[in-house]
C-alpha cells in the first residue's frame, strides 16, 4: 500500500454507502480528515500488513452505521507530516443501535481507540484472538455492548490447557475389568519431564460399542466408555471407523443477549493405524498447544467447541451394558498396538500466560480488553463479554455499572471514586457460562484372532471428565480507593483475587442486592448473588497490609482468605508516619469469615454471622463484643476445628452462639460476661478452658460447655471464679456455668485449677460421659481437681444416673465437688412444683433425694408433692392461751435459723429481736394434747412454737418471723 503525497486534511469525511476495499489487489482509501463521520456500511480489509489501520488527522469520529475490518484499526489523531507523535483524538462516539445491522464496529484483530471522550451506545467487537482498547479521559459505556464474535457459542476451539501427551507401542493385553474400568499404564510426557498415566473410569461409566464386519473373517469392533464425572451428565457418541465423536451440552444464559443457548464441547479422535504410520514418518505425531507454550497434544485428538465438520454424518451409538467378553475371545495374541495418551484443562479463557514462558503475562495474552479512563468511567448497563483477559481501570471516578453485564473470565481492576462512596455493584457476573473442567482420554489399537481364523480390530478410546457448566472469574489485581468524604467502598459481587489487592478506604461494606425487579424467564438466573464476596484466593494476599486505612468493616456476604488474618490496623508509611497497629473502631459481621487464622481486635465487634479458620487460632479482641443477638433466632457460630478460640473483651454478651474449639477455650472479661440468661450458647473445647479474668458481674448460666479430653489427653482447666461456698450467692456474678459436659476418652484427665490462692467453678448442671463416669475409692479418676479450686454443682449427671447428693456426702475428689442443693435459679438444676395456681422453682436433685426430708414433714422428697418450704407459706399465727400467755407458731424445718422480732407498732423504726433459735426437735404446738409434761410421740413435724409472758395490759404487740433454711 503506498503512502501519497501529503495534503491538507479535509474537514469532514462522510460515508453514507458502501466502502469496501481489500488489499491487494486494490489500494485502501486514504482518510484525511478532520471530522470522520459514517452512517452506511465501511468494510476495509489489509492482507498484507499485520497492524491496524490509522486515518489521518482524525480529531472527531463518529459512527452510526456498520463498520468492519481486518486486521482492525487504531483511531486517534496522527500527522505523519507535520506532528508524527499519536496523541489522542478528541471524540470517539458510537451512537447506539438504530437498527439490528447499525452502529457496529467489528474487526477480527485490533480496535485500539484513544480518545478524549469516548462513547459507545452501540456494539463494539472482537475476534476472540483480538485486542479492544479503550483509552481516554471520560469514557462512557452506558447501555453500550462489548463483545467478541463467538459471544454466542460458549465455547471456543482453542480454550483448553494441555497437560500430559504420548504415543506407545507397547503391546496391549486386551483384557479389561468392568469395576473399574482402566487403561494400560502408558507413557506420557508433561511440561517438565516425563509421567505413567492410566485413565480409570469408576462405576457408572457408559459404553457405546458398534461392531463392523470388514469381510467374511474380518471384525472391527470399535468402542467408547465415557465417565462424566463433573455436573454435566449429557454426552452423546457418534461414531464411524475411524472417527469417535463425544459431545457434551449445557443449557446456560448468554451474559449479553440474555437469551438461553446450548453449552456445547466436542472431543474428536481420529487415530488409525495409516495415520500414525504417516505422522510417525512424517514428525506430526503432536500439534503445537496454545495454552501453555511447550505443550503438545495428540494429532489425533482435537477438543473444540463447535461441531467437527464430520459430525452431522456420523451415526449416533447410544449407551448399553458393558460387556467384558468382548476382550476374552480369541487367543489374546497381539499382532500390533499403537496407542495414545491425552490430558487437558478446558479453561474459560482464548489464552491464559504460560508457566513455561518468561514475560508471559495477562497483559499480552489474545483476547483481551483494556478500558483505560483518566477521569470518569461509567459502565453503567453496559453489556461486556471477553474471551481472556479484561483490564478495567480509572484514577478519577467511577460512575458505576448498575444493571450491567459483564463476564470476563480473568480481569485487572483499578477504580477510584471522588465522591465518598464506590460500589462494586454487577461489575462482575457471578459465573463465566463456559464449560470448564479436566479430560482425559486414552485410544488403544490391536489385533487378535479366534481359533477358527477370525480376525479382530480392536480400537477402544475411554474418556474420563470432570465438567462444569461454568466458571467463577478471577481478578488478577484488584485495587479499589474513595480517598475522600466518608471513604467507603462497598462491594455487592464476587470478587476473587487471586494476586494482589489494596483497598484505600475507611470503610469496607461487603453489601447485599436487591432482588430483581423485572420477571425474569425461568432459564434465566438471576445476574449477582444475594450478597457480596471478597474472596482471596492466594497466601500471597496479607489482608492487613492490603487495607491499610481501614476502620470500620461490616460484612453482610462473606470474607474468605486463604492465609492467617490479623483484623486490625496495620499503619504504615505512605498512608502513615510511621508503622503501628491499632484496633478497628467497628467490625460488624452478620456473614461468613473464613481464613486460615484470624484475629479480630476491635474496640467495637459485633457478629451474628459466622467466623470461621481453617488451620489456626481464631482470638476475637475488642472493648466492647457482642456475639448472637437475644432478638432473633439465627445462629452464630465460631469455629475453629484446628486451633484455640479466644474470646476476650472489656464487656461480652454472648447469645445463640455456636462456639467450637479444636484446642482451648479462653475467656476473658473486665468489666461484664454475660450471656443474657438465653439457653441459645453452646461451647465447645477438645483441651481445655480458661477463665483469665473474673468480670466485675455476669455469668453463663444458660450456656452449655463441653470439654472433650481424646484419649491419653491431659486437658486443664483454669479458672478464676470466686470461692464463695457452697451458696446460691455463687452463682451470681462469677461467671456461673448453666451445663459443663466433660467427655473423657480412654485414659484422659482433666486437670482443674483456680487461677489465684482460692478459687471455684459454679456450675448449674455437672455432667460427666464416657471414660469420665469411672469412680475408684470415692472419686472419679478422671478428674485431677488442685487444692486452690472447688467444683461447686446445683445437679450433677453421671452418666444417666442423677448422683448429686451421693458425691457430696461422700465427700468424693477429697471435698472439691460440693452440691449447692439451694441453687434453684438455674435453667438445668431446677425443676417446677405446683401449688394450686402458684409455681415455685427448686433444686432437681434435691426434690428427687430418696433420703432427705428437706421441709420436715415426715416424706421424704422424692414422695412429697411440696419437697420444700414454701416462703409464701411462712406465716406467724398467735393465740391467747389461758395460764400460758401468748402463743405464737410458724412453720419452720429442723436445724433452721428463726428469728422472732416484737415492736409496738408497724411503723416503728426498731424491732427487738425475742427469740433467735433453731430448733433440733421441733416443738409440739400448744393446741395439742400431751402437753404437760412434753410427749415426744406427740411432736409434730414442720411447726415452731414460742410462749411469751404478755399480759393484755401491755398494750398492742407486733410481731415477725424469718426462717432460715440450712443448706443442707
Amino acid at each position: 500500500m503506498a503512502t501519497p503525497t501529503a495534503r491538507g486534511a479535509q474537514d469532514l469525511f462522510l460515508n453514507a454507502g458502501v466502502l469496501q476495499a481489500t488489499y491487494p489487489p486494490e489500494p485502501l482509501p486514504m482518510i484525511d480528515a478532520i471530522r470522520f463521520l459514517n452512517v452506511g456500511t465501511i468494510g476495509l480489509t489489509n492482507l498484507v500488513l499485520p497492524q491496524p489501520i490509522e486515518f489521518q488527522n482524525t480529531v472527531y469520529i463518529t459512527n452510526r452505521g456498520r463498520w468492519l475490518g481486518s486486521p482492525g484499526y487504531r483511531l486517534l489523531t496522527f500527522d505523519p507530516t507535520g506532528n508524527p507523535q499519536r496523541r489522542m483524538a478528541a471524540v470517539f462516539h458510537n451512537e447506539g443501535l438504530v437498527n439490528p445491522n447499525a452502529a457496529e464496529v467489528s474487526v477480527d484483530g485490533w480496535l485500539i481507540v484513544q480518545a478524549t471522550n469516548i462513547i459507545n451506545r452501540g456494539r463494539l467487537e472482537i475476534s476472540s484472538f483480538g485486542q479492544l482498547n479503550l483509552t481516554g479521559e471520560t469514557v462512557d459505556l452506558r447501555g453500550g455492548e462489548l463483545r467478541f464474535m463467538e459471544s454466542g457459542l460458549t465455547n471456543i476451539t482453542a480454550r483448553t490447557y494441555d497437560l500430559h501427551w504420548g504415543f506407545e507401542t507397547n503391546p496391549i493385553v486386551g483384557r479389561f475389568n468392568d469395576s473399574p474400568l482402566a487403561s494400560p499404564l502408558h507413557v506420557v510426557q508433561v511440561l517438565n519431564g516425563f509421567a505413567l498415566a492410566r485413565v480409570v473410569l469408576p462405576a457408572g461409566f457408559s459404553s457405546h460399542v458398534q461392531i463392523y464386519a470388514l469381510g467374511p473373517s474380518n471384525l472391527l469392533i470399535q468402542a467408547v466408555y465415557v465417565y462424566n464425572g463433573g455436573e454435566i451428565q449429557d454426552a452423546e457418541v457418534r461414531m464411524d471407523y475411524p472417527f469417535s465423536v463425544i459431545r457434551w451440552q449445557g443449557v446456560v444464559t448468554n451474559p449479553v443477549t440474555r437469551t438461553r443457548l446450548t453449552n456445547e464441547l466436542y472431543l474428536t479422535e481420529f487415530l488409525t493405524p495409516g495415520n500414525y504410520n504417516f505422522n510417525l514418518t512424517n514428525g506430526t505425531l503432536y500439534r503445537a498447544s496454545l495454552n501453555p507454550v511447550g505443550a503438545a497434544r495428540p494429532f489425533n485428538f482435537l477438543v473444540s467447541g463447535a461441531p467437527p465438520v464430520i459430525y452431522p454424518f456420523l451415526p449416533t451409538v447410544p449407551p448399553e451394558a458393558f460387556d467384558p467378553t468382548l476382550y476374552t475371545i480369541g487367543t489374546s495374541i497381539v499382532v500390533e498396538a499403537t496407542n495414545a495418551g491425552y490430558r487437558t484443562r478446558v479453561i474459560p479463557a482464548v489464552m491464559v500466560p504460560s508457566e513455561t514462558q518468561p514475560g508471559s503475562v495477562f497483559s499480552n495474552v489474545m483476547g483481551r480488553f483494556e478500558i483505560l479512563a483518566s477521569r470518569a468511567l461509567d459502565l453503567n448497563a453496559a453489556r461486556l463479554s471477553v474471551p481472556s483477559y479484561l483490564r478495567l481501570e480509572t484514577t478519577g471516578h467511577f460512575a458505576g455499572s448498575a444493571n450491567a453485564q459483564i463476564e470476563a473470565p480473568y480481569s485487572s481492576i483499578r477504580l477510584s471514586s471522588t465522591n465518598g462512596l464506590l460500589e462494586v455493584r454487577h461489575l462482575q457476573l457471578p459465573v463465566v457460562s463456559r464449560i470448564v473442567g479436566d479430560l482425559q482420554a486414552w485410544v488403544g489399537m490391536w489385533t487378535n484372532a479366534t481359533a477358527d481364523g477370525i480376525s479382530l480390530q480392536y480400537k477402544v478410546l475411554m474418556v474420563s471428565n470432570y465438567f462444569l457448566p461454568g466458571a467463577q472469574p478471577m481478578i488478577k489485581d484488584l485495587v479499589l480507593s474513595s480517598p475522600q468524604g466518608q471513604r467507603e467502598v462497598r462491594i455487592a459481587d464476587r470478587l476473587n483475587v487471586f494476586d494482589s489487592l489494596l483497598i484505600e478506604a475507611e470503610r469496607l461494606t461487603i453489601t447485599t442486592n436487591p432482588p430483581v425487579s423485572v420477571t425474569l424467564p425461568p432459564f434465566i438466573s438471576e445476574p449477582f448473588h444475594i450478597a457480596g464476596e471478597l474472596n482471596l484466593v492466594t497466601n500471597r494476599i496479607s489482608w492487613a497490609e492490603s487495607l491499610p486505612q481501614l476502620r470500620y468493616l461490616t460484612n453482610e456476604g462473606t470474607i474468605t482468605i486463604s492465609n492467617a488474618a490479623t483484623f486490625a490496623g496495620l499503619r504504615r508509611p505512605p498512608y502513615y508516619p510511621t508503622v503501628y497497629q491499632e484496633p478497628y473502631e467497628g467490625f460488624v459481621n452478620r456473614g461468613t469469615v473464613i481464613a486460615q487464622g484470624l484475629e479480630v481486635q476491635s474496640r467495637y465487634l459485633e457478629s451474628t454471622g459466622t467466623n470461621t479458620t481453617t488451620a489456626g487460632h481464631l482470638r476475637l479482641i475488642a472493648t466492647e463484643a457482642l456475639l448472637g443477638s437475644g432478638a432473633t433466632n439465627l445462629w452464630g457460630r465460631i469455629l475453629a476445628p484446628l486451633g484455640d478460640v479466644e474470646l476476650r473483651a472489656g464487656r461480652l454478651w454472648i447469645t445463640n452462639h455456636e462456639v467450637r474449639s479444636g484446642r482451648r477455650l479462653i475467656l476473658g472479661a473486665d468489666e461484664i460476661l454475660s450471656d443474657l440468661d438465653t439457653t441459645n450458647n453452646w461451647l465447645v473445647a477438645r483441651d481445655g478452658l480458661t477463665l483469665s479474668v473474673r468480670p466485675t458481674r455476669g455469668d453463663l448460666r444458660g450456656s452449655t460447655v463441653t470439654n472433650v479430653a481424646p484419649d491419653y489427653s491431659r486437658n486443664v482447666v483454669i479458672w478464676a471464679g470466686e470461692d464463695r461456698g457452697p451458696t446460691p450467692a455463687g452463682f451470681t456474678n462469677n461467671v456461673a456455668l448453666g451445663r459443663l459436659v466433660l467427655d473423657a476418652g480412654f485414659g484422659a484427665t482433666f486437670r482443674f485449677q483456680g487461677l489465684g490462692v482460692s478459687n471455684a467453678l459454679y456450675v448449674d448442671q455437672l455432667i460427666l460421659l464416657n471414660y469420665a463416669t469411672n469412680e475408684l475409692n470415692n472419686a472419679f479418676t478422671a478428674l485431677d481437681i488442685a487444692p486452690n479450686l472447688v467444683i461447686y454443682y446445683a445437679d450433677l449427671l453421671v452418666g444417666t444416673n442423677r448422683l448429686a447428693e451421693p458425691v457430696n456426702s461422700s465427700r468424693y475428689n477429697n471435698g472439691r465437688l460440693r452440691w449447692v442443693p439451694a441453687f434453684a435459679d438455674g435453667f438445668y438444676g431446677a425443676t417446677n412444683v405446683f401449688l394450686g395456681t402458684r409455681v415455685i422453682r427448686i433444686n432437681t436433685a434435691l426434690a428427687l433425694s430418696t433420703e432427705l426430708d428437706s421441709d420436715g414433714d415426715g416424706i421424704v422428697n422424692a414422695f412429697d408433692p411440696v419437697p420444700v418450704l414454701v416462703p409464701e407459706d411462712v406465716t406467724v399465727r398467735a393465740h391467747w392461751a389461758q395460764g400460758q400467755g401468748l402463743v405464737l407458731t410458724w412453720p419452720t424445718v429442723p436445724g433452721a435459723t428463726n428469728t422472732l422480732w416484737e415492736a409496738t407498732s408497724l411503723t416503728a423504726p426498731d424491732w427487738r429481736v425475742v427469740l433467735r433459735t433453731n430448733f433440733a426437735v421441733l416443738p409440739l404446738p400448744p393446741a395439742e394434747p400431751c402437753t404437760t409434761p412434753p410427749c415426744p410421740a406427740n411432736l409434730l413435724p414442720g411447726r415452731g412454737a414460742v410462749r411469751l409472758p404478755v399480759e393484755p395490759a401491755q398494750g398492742p404487740r407486733f410481731y415477725r418471723v424469718e426462717v432460715e433454711v440450712p443448706s443442707r
